[in-house]
Formats: structure tokens, C-alpha cells, sequence
């Protein structure tokens, strides 16, 4: 009797240890594998030639099995800028970076006054409704 009960302790404890095995690990792979869609970022600096500038980035994580198209439109003081289509490959992130002069004008840039604000509004495919927009202000 008592041998068959030290068994049934051991078995229990092996398989109270593999659920928490089973369970750590699920938790530690769904952590891991969790990205934003689209991250936004921005870093302020200072150019010799420009004076204050600001990149700014989004960074588009295709976590579907298959490739999507997404729409990057950009615009500056609420003006339409630019609208980037880019094929994005799973599990390849793509970045789209702007270089702005915030105080200066250049022509070249369409920016005609000084910069107030830049807006990014983020689609995928063909759909209608954005799957991310951020506005960063510049006052």
C-alpha cells in the first residue's frame, strides 16, 4: 500500500510540474510574439546646415501568413504630402522615415511656412478605414 501511494505522489507531482511547464511557456511564446501593427516613433535633433529637425517613422509589422499592401499618406501643416504604397512581406518589418526641417522653409519640400504639425494615417489593402494614424505637433 504504501509503495503504490508513493507512486500516485510521484505521478501527481510530475504532472503538476508539466502543467506549469505547458503553462510558463505558452505565456513566455504569446509575449514574445506580440507586435504593434504600426509603431510610430520620433526623434528630435538639430542639423548644422537646416537647424531643428524631426524624423519621424512608422514601422509596419505584417503578422498575417500572406503579403499585404499598405498605404503610408503623410501630411504636412494638415496638407496632403505624400501617400507610399509598399508590399510588406510576413515577418519582414518596413520602415517609412521622413527627414523634416521644422523652422526653415524649402520649396523643395512643398513646405511653404513654418512646420506646425506632420499626420500619418496607415491603411492596409483596400480597406476603407485606416488601421493606424498618429498627428505629432511641432508648437
Amino acid at each position: 500500500m504504501r509503495y503504490s501511494l508513493k507512486h500516485v505522489y510521484i505521478i501527481l507531482l510530475v504532472v503538476v510540474v508539466s502543467l506549469l511547464v505547458f503553462i510558463v511557456q505558452g505565456l513566455y511564446q504569446q509575449e514574445t510574439k506580440y507586435l504593434k501593427q504600426v509603431e510610430f516613433k520620433r526623434i528630435d535633433g538639430y542639423s548644422e546646415g537646416t537647424g531643428n529637425i524631426s524624423e519621424v517613422q512608422a514601422r509596419i509589422n505584417n503578422q498575417d501568413t500572406v503579403r499585404h499592401n499598405y498605404t503610408v499618406q503623410v501630411s504636412l501643416n494638415s496638407v496632403f504630402f505624400t501617400d507610399e504604397i509598399v508590399e510588406v512581406m510576413p515577418d519582414q518589418p518596413f520602415t517609412f522615415k521622413i527627414v523634416l526641417p521644422v523652422e526653415k522653409q524649402f520649396s523643395d519640400l512643398s513646405v511653404e511656412e513654418a512646420l506646425h504639425n506632420v499626420s500619418f494615417i496607415i491603411f492596409r489593402d483596400d480597406r476603407p478605414e485606416p488601421i493606424d494614424r498618429i498627428e505629432y505637433k511641432f508648437d
